[in-house]
């Protein structure tokens, strides 16, 4: 299987076995896209488990966002001039 090469800026957050990554500004309207993963059954991060498991996600997407603030990381914003091919 090949996977198609991502230039999206993205943060990440580990606990345990699972694995949230937030993609910055990568939905059509500019917002972002999450993704998790429980990596002790799902290694090649096949199947996203944001709408499978909502609590899961939303404690950490809440440890993510405390961890941007805590360290002051600059969030990338869209360019309104890029286009996409």
């Amino acid at each position: 299987m090949t996977l198609p090469l991502r230039s999206t800026p993205a943060a990440s957050l580990r606990k345990g076995d699972w694995k949230l990554i937030r993609f910055f500004a990568d939905q059509p309207d500019g917002s972002d896209r999450y993704e998790l993963y429980n990596l002790a059954v799902d290694l090649g991060e096949l199947h996203d488990k944001t709408t499978t498991d909502p609590k899961r996600f939303a404690e950490l997407r809440e440890m993510l966002e405390k961890r941007l603030q805590e360290t002051e990381a600059i969030i990338p914003q869209r360019n309104p001039a890029y286009k996409r091919n």
